[in-house]
């Protein structure tokens, strides 16, 4: 399930960075709450929803509202596509916490504004790493680990030219490198 189809980068080597699904059968628009509601309603067995795929979920203005019915209704919600997060509220970052979001894959190429800004393109690494920053500062103060962070890259020629540097960024952070062990370490730029 999409929450968002729209995005508000320009990654070259994104269809949706470039606009191309904007006209097509994927559309441009958000998820509303009320069609996420009714979709759990005709579907209870449905446990695990992911909300990421061709756009930027945090786009989404109906999504804390989205975050409170899932967990009140036992839905865990995934983001393991993945998300840049340029651009999310302060209340949004709260409720990832106050509403047990599951995992969250952060779209980070590069580990600088240098090498980030060649891929993601009218995106900010350091706004990018102050609202993870927030978002652990969150789960501090509930005793969460809720959501779990994930990473994810691009394939770019530049992310492989720095990758070295990339992963040892990553490690000194406590990065969690994938979704087969998400959220066994905390993320801590």
């Amino acid at each position: 399930m999409d929450a968002c189809s729209r995005c508000q980068l320009a990654c070259p080597s994104c269809p949706t960075g470039r606009r191309e699904n904007a006209k097509g059968i994927v559309g441009w628009g958000a998820l509303s709450l009320q069609d996420f509601i009714s979709f759990c309603e005709r579907h209870p067995h449905v446990r695990h929803i992911e909300l990421s795929n061709w756009g930027e979920l945090f786009l989404n203005p109906e999504l804390v509202p989205m975050m409170r019915y899932a967990h009140e209704h036992g839905i865990l919600l995934n983001a393991r596509n993945g998300a840049n997060l340029n651009t999310v509220r302060q209340e949004v970052l709260a409720a990832l916490v106050q509403h047990r979001f599951h995992v969250l894959s952060v779209s980070l190429d590069g580990a600088s504004q240098e090498t980030y800004a060649q891929y993601r393109r009218n995106g900010d690494f350091d706004r990018v790493i102050a609202h993870v920053k927030t978002i652990n500062e969150h789960k501090a103060r509930a005793r969460s680990r809720y959501p779990c962070f994930a990473g994810s890259s691009s394939s770019c020629a530049t992310t492989h030219t720095r990758s070295r540097r990339q992963r040892r960024w990553r490690k000194r952070s406590a990065w969690n490198s994938g979704p087969s062990n998400a959220g066994t370490l905390p993320w801590r730029p």
